[in-house]
């Protein structure tokens, strides 16, 4: 039973610490890699936690969200198996200001780097992405998106949104110019 702890600080919040793994709350905004000389989210535990952590998954940088951060790499083998094995399920919520014709399916499709930074969905199956959606009304024209992606690929939950109308609100690259507003 994972025993709740809450740590603040402008990276990440601490939910849990355990003899193996470390759960995290990333702040969205926040670089998983650490780039253009600022350290990324895994390197400010690392520096919190005063030991070398090893990624089980990531989050894009607009994301915020949990993030097993494991302690030793036998342990990230083993967490990644979990997950490759669908033991350990990751959902993610998202809100997009547009319905799509249907409330729940799924999208398939190759992903394929396109311009400025943007990834497109493909009907081939070359770097295939499987994500699962259920969508519902927030009401003011507003739709709530419970998310689960079946492969792990870069920007895979946006670009499947996108695909289907229904971006996601506040993305600057894949959301309209109103819905990223």
């Amino acid at each position: 039973m994972l025993e709740a702890i809450t740590v603040e600080n402008e990276y990440f919040s601490v939910v849990s610490e355990e003899d193996d793994f470390v759960v995290i709350n990333k702040r969205p905004g926040i670089n998983f890699h650490s780039e253009d000389g600022e350290f990324g989210v895994v390197v400010a535990a690392e520096r919190y936690f005063k030991q070398k952590l090893f990624s089980v998954h990531r989050l894009d940088k607009m994301t915020s969200g949990i993030l097993l951060l494991a302690k030793s790499s036998a342990a990230a083998n083993r967490l990644s198996e979990l997950f490759k094995n669908q033991d350990i399920q990751k959902f993610y919520l998202a809100i997009s200001d547009k319905k799509p014709k249907k409330t729940q399916g799924l999208i398939k499709g190759g992903m394929e780097k396109s311009r400025r930074s943007m990834w497109k969905l493909t009907r081939s199956n070359d770097n295939l992405a499987i994500t699962q959606f259920f969508s519902f009304s927030l009401g003011e024209g507003k739709r709530l998106f419970v998310v689960k992606p079946k492969t792990g690929k870069t920007h895979q939950i946006r670009v499947a949104l996108k695909s289907i109308g229904s971006a996601i609100c506040g993305d600057s690259i894949y959301a309209t110019e109103e819905a990223h507003r």
